[in-house]
């Protein structure tokens, strides 16, 4: 089976690839939120259609040194029904959610932001930086 073209994109991060995380005074945690979007794109003049178990079409996960610090889907609940996934040969087709962090529960360091489209079973990951401001 052809495999689609996949990209993810980090709303909020620099050129250089960093989050700058607010630290500045007040010392009050705060809310601050990324924004991530999965791209799926099939390349032909047809359409691609894949399948997933439940309802469920892709997930996202923040990660640092290996381990999971988000997942879009925790908690969520998915209609247990199988889905049938099509997408239309030429325009990208976008998947957007958010992660949402306290600032006062962040650490500055590297973190890695992955995707994975259900239906393919393809996966995407870009890494990035969280640094503080003050």
């Amino acid at each position: 089976m052809n495999k689609l073209e996949i990209d993810i994109k980090l709303g909020g991060v620099d050129g250089k690839n960093i989050l700058w995380v607010n630290q500045m005074p007040p010392q009050q945690p705060r809310k601050q939120s990324m924004n991530l979007t999965l791209l799926v794109r099939w390349l032909y003049r047809s359409i691609w259609k894949g399948d997933c178990p439940t309802s469920q079409k892709y997930d996202f996960f923040i990660e640092q040194n290996g381990n999971i610090v988000w997942q879009w889907s925790n908690g969520r609940v998915f209609n247990q029904v199988h889905t049938t996934v099509e997408i239309s040969g030429g325009d990208w087709e976008e998947f957007t959610e958010t992660w949402q962090f306290q600032t006062n529960e962040i650490a500055q360091g590297k973190y890695t932001a992955r995707a994975i489209f259900i239906a393919s079973g393809q996966e995407i990951s870009k890494n990035f930086e969280v640094k503080f401001a003050y």
